[in-house]
């Protein structure tokens, strides 16, 4: 996407890790497509806040041992 600067080049450079990963999950090849695909698309959503270094809500665990990525889903696009 043209306007979410390195977005693009973090998709070329994760796909093959992640329709790995989604098969991993799902246990057939097209249904791992449609899990990365979704993937991408709300991380797409949420990218501008997931690139920046100094984002306190980026994906890592939080004290309480959840992710934040929850938080980041809970968000409004």
């Amino acid at each position: 996407m043209d306007d979410e600067p390195g977005f693009d080049d973090f998709v070329a450079e994760h796909t093959d890790a992640l329709l790995r990963y989604g098969y991993v999950l799902s246990g057939n090849p097209h249904d791992a497509a449609d899990l990365v695909q979704e993937a991408l698309v709300r991380l797409c959503g949420a990218w501008p806040r997931v690139r920046r270094k100094d984002n306190p809500h980026k994906l890592h665990p939080d004290h309480d041992g959840t992710v934040a990525h929850q938080r980041l889903a809970a968000a409004p696009a």
